[in-house]
């Protein structure tokens, strides 16, 4: 009468009342798995992150350090704000949108002018 490995659902003999693995192998096999499914979220919200601030940097470097785009060029242009690090807003209308390195900021209605964020 043996139990089943919570990782690789082996049968095995416990040598302790609280063994739940058949070996350290699978123990620890187990344990970064769970790992890697915790922080899958936060890793892929750093990448998304990190691309809205590439788009952005290619814009400000191809605009000449002055370019304005539309609220609805946000999406063809591989812009989602929802990713945002911050957003300030006033009331319900929206101030900027800051990245890692470079923002959008609100010069008029719907429209943004990419800015480098100094610091």
């Amino acid at each position: 009468m043996g139990l089943l490995c919570k990782n690789c659902e082996a049968d095995f003999e416990p040598k302790r009342i609280d063994q739940i693995f058949c070996c350290s192998k699978c123990r620890v096999q187990f344990h970064n798995w769970q790992y890697q499914l915790s922080t899958k979220p936060y890793k892929e919200a750093v990448r998304n992150l990190k691309e809205q601030d590439y788009n952005l940097a290619i814009m400000y470097i191809e605009g000449d350090k002055n370019a304005i785009i539309r609220r609805s060029q946000f999406r063809e242009l591989g812009i989602e704000t929802k990713y945002a690090k911050s957003i300030k807003k006033d009331g319900a209308k929206t101030l900027e949108y800051n990245f890692i390195r470079f923002g959008l900021k609100s010069i008029g209605i719907l429209e943004y002018r990419v800015y480098k964020i100094n610091g």
